[in-house]
């Protein structure tokens, strides 16, 4: 696309909210080229010794973004980065490449690109392609940071000038976890979906991102003024002045810096209806926030990412209650909701079997602690022992059926007799609540409602499960939606089975954290939203703007309909009326 004068729009997908105006930045990395040639036996510890270096300079370098993004204060990004630390140690990159290169006897840059493309084959081969595809990405950011260090060479990026948009194919996770705020103030690239690495990081920075724009179509263009719209999925080149004055007058109304100061600890609507807004919690990072955002409860703790450097087959019972009971002592008496190992699937944190073929669909969740029982009461007990000093609850990942249902409760009641013969004194009974992230339970929800103690409405997996469609595959972004009229009913549906029986239903999900959800979820009956941190202050703001009875009305016309098209027109009427 050579200099424009006229207007350009482009319509993509939003990925994360917000907008971005700057000047554009096309992203073309160097290619890296791979030599390939033979060593003799006597360069073989030379060839060894420079892949230990690249592997070392590469952990040195993600360890000081990790604690630069640590510091941002940005606990979500800095667990994708470590998932990048921890690929570092596996086998595969760490000991199979130094033996290949001394039985190969081939230089380190193609050994290793040879059995990157053997890992990749691999897991095309034993995963679902949509399943693998972040972590693919993963592989391929790794390697790329590695045979930089092999190679070095300089980085594009050094040259991103303040206020720039950051184009790209695909915007890479580490990529977006360098941006920084005022230098990057919005991603365009071709692929990536809401859920991806890459979403889930600059939905954490809060940096606008518009995916499914063709690139091709940018290559010419200089340095022409852009816009991101990151609400309504929009790129403009070479926006008139009217346009920018449009959006730097939008871009200030959301402004979201504004927000953290509004954190009363629960929220009353327009008509006075009580909301609660808990936090979900991810890591040991997230304990010095609760205080700051005025935080009394926190509706999930993923304990599987408590222990990211950890294996959890080999994790003490002691370890996990001092992680517990420091959760427990940093909260200082809030209501605490831990879900159980949510292990499996697109978590592979242990490989204890070969990978399935399709993980989302296998021994994932409590199907994995129901095979693994050790592991399952290990767990329980460590909980169990730890309540002992706060206000806790437990709450079971990915149920299906009924009857696992009553057996993981029947389980959970055999380990707290134990703990109780253990401290010799009475351990009262925790609540017990299930994610509903499946068909299955939410269509039995009115009979699950009488056996358990809460719901948690994990919207990421409902709507995979519900629609069959993976939540990083770009081409299924377009209906990938809560607003899918599917998912609205089983959300209904949901909420009137825990309302006939008294128990409390919150939801914890992605969606929980995103403004345009906010109005039609609380229409549907939730009244309980659990969300990432950072976004407490802004979902609090929104929900006092909100007067239910209004989103009553709105919630009973997208149940009547049948597109995600129909709730779609009609929430982007509604947003305006906040």
């Amino acid at each position: 696309m050579k200099k424009l004068k006229e207007e350009i729009h482009l319509e993509g997908i939003p990925v994360s909210e917000g907008i971005g105006v700057g000047s554009f930045f096309l992203f073309k990395g160097k290619e890296i080229t791979v030599p390939e040639f033979a060593i003799t036996s006597t360069q073989v510890s030379i060839e060894i010794a420079r892949y230990r270096r690249a592997l070392l300079s590469s952990r040195e370098e993600l360890e000081s973004l990790h604690s630069y993004l640590k510091d941002e204060g940005s606990s979500e990004v800095c667990r994708i980065v470590d998932t990048h630390i921890q690929m570092l140690q596996d086998p595969i990159i760490s000991q199979s490449i130094e033996e290949k290169i001394a039985h190969m006897r081939q230089n380190t840059e193609s050994v290793f690109m040879y059995v990157m493309d053997e890992y990749k084959r691999l897991f095309r081969k034993k995963m679902n392609p949509d399943v693998a595809e972040d972590r693919l990405l993963d592989i391929k950011d790794l390697s790329h940071r590695i045979l930089r260090h092999l190679n070095p060479i300089t980085s594009a990026q050094k040259d991103i000038l303040p206020h720039s948009i950051f184009a790209d194919y695909e915007i890479i996770p580490t990529k977006a976890a360098e941006a920084k705020k005022g230098f990057v103030e919005g991603f365009i690239s071709k692929i990536g979906g809401e859920m991806s690495h890459s979403g889930v990081i600059a939905r954490a920075k809060e940096i606008p991102f518009v995916s499914g724009i063709n690139i091709s179509l940018l290559d010419d263009l200089g340095r022409e003024n852009v816009i991101v719209d990151g609400y309504n999925g929009i790129v403009i080149i070479n926006p008139s002045k009217s346009t920018m004055e449009k959006y730097y007058k939008s871009s200030s109304t959301h402004a979201k810096s504004i927000l953290p100061v509004f954190s009363p600890s629960d929220i009353t609507t327009k008509d006075d209806v009580l909301v609660k807004v808990s936090a979900n919690f991810d890591s040991m990072d997230d304990l010095e926030k609760l205080s700051e955002y005025n935080i009394n409860s926190i509706g999930l703790i993923r304990t599987e990412f408590l222990f990211l450097q950890e294996a959890v087959t080999t994790l003490s019972m002691q370890f996990q209650i001092e992680r517990y009971e420091e959760i427990i002592q940093g909260a200082k008496g809030a209501l605490l909701t831990f879900r159980l190992f949510d292990i499996g699937s697109d978590k592979k944190i242990i490989e204890m079997e070969e990978l399935e073929p399709n993980p989302a669909l296998g021994c994932r969740s409590i199907r994995f602690l129901l095979k693994y029982p050790k592991i399952f009461k290990t767990q329980v007990k460590a909980l169990y022992h730890a309540s002992l000093k706060g206000n806790i609850q437990l709450l079971l990942p990915l149920i299906t059926d009924y009857d696992e249902f009553l057996t993981a409760v029947s389980f959970i009641e055999m380990c707290r007799k134990e703990v109780e013969r253990e401290v010799d004194e009475n351990v009262p009974k925790l609540k017990i609540g299930c994610m509903v992230e499946v068909p299955s339970f939410a269509l039995l929800a009115d009979h699950f409602a009488k056996v358990c103690d809460f719901f948690s409405i994990g919207t990421n997996d409902l709507m995979q499960y519900t629609l069959a469609m993976d939540r990083i595959c770009p081409e299924c972004e377009s209906v990938f939606r809560l607003y899918h009229p599917s998912i609205v009913r089983l959300i209904k549906n949901v909420v009137e089975a825990a309302n006939k029986e008294g128990i409390e239903v919150s939801i914890c999900g992605e969606a929980a954290s995103c403004e345009k959800y906010t109005k039609l979820l609380v229409g549907l009956g939730i009244r309980h939203f659990s969300c990432s941190i950072r976004y407490v202050p802004l979902i609090r703001e929104v929900l006092s703007k909100i007067d239910s009875n209004n989103a009553r009305e709105i919630a009973n016309q997208a149940l009547k309909a049948a597109s995600i098209n129909e709730v779609s027109e009609l929430m982007n009427e509604e947003k305006i009326k906040y």
